[in-house]
């Protein structure tokens, strides 16, 4: 999308392109962590949701400006 500025402004095709995107990922996350015993690919899920949630409640908790970090938005979920 970043290389076509009618695919970014087009609302149908950018769906569909982030619905290819999605099963893409999906399949591709899939077929490696079918590498993984069960236990493993569980508790690296758990990490993850623990972080990502850890961080949100952090955020959306926090009143210190120093220490603000809803200000890295998207970046935060990479």
């Amino acid at each position: 999308m970043c290389a076509s500025a009618s695919a970014r402004r087009s609302s149908p095709l950018k769906w569909q392109i982030l619905a290819l995107f999605t099963a893409g990922e999906a399949l591709s996350v899939g077929f490696i962590s079918s590498f993984y015993h069960f236990r493993s690919v569980c508790s690296a899920m758990l990490a993850t949701a623990v972080a990502a949630t850890s961080v949100s409640l952090y955020t959306a908790k926090q009143r210190n400006p120093k220490y603000d970090l809803s200000q890295w938005g998207a970046g935060l979920s990479s």
